[in-house]
């Protein structure tokens, strides 16, 4: 008498919480120019379903966050800042808890 066999192997792709977050669009074209006390930072959104843009700025040491705006916005402000002193910004977006890369970086004084 002959016995077969039957093994049945399930592969679930992108089912449930383990799934993947599709790639967010990094912002580009990033620019800072003084305007009044501070300076002003803009940049093109090549996102389309992002939540926030958070920009973070780089003075006397690393990277620190120093504000986010709504989806669809390319522009902060950001001021008092100390005259005479250089400031390089990045900009990255976020859809939930998922970011994009970062903006390449672009410094004023």
């Amino acid at each position: 008498m002959n016995r077969l066999t039957v093994v049945a192997v399930v592969v679930l792709i992108g089912c449930g919480s383990g799934s993947s977050t599709p790639a967010i669009g990094a912002p580009s074209d990033l620019k800072v120019a003084p305007l009044g006390a501070g300076l002003h930072v803009t940049w093109k959104d090549n996102s389309s379903d992002e939540d926030e843009f958070q920009i973070e700025r780089k003075s006397f040491g690393g990277f620190a966050m120093v504000g986010s705006v709504v989806f669809d916005t390319v522009q902060f402000h950001d001021e008092p800042l100390v005259a005479g002193t250089s400031y390089t910004y990045r900009v990255r977006a976020m859809k939930g808890a998922a970011p994009s890369a970062y903006s390449e970086t672009a410094t004023a004084t």
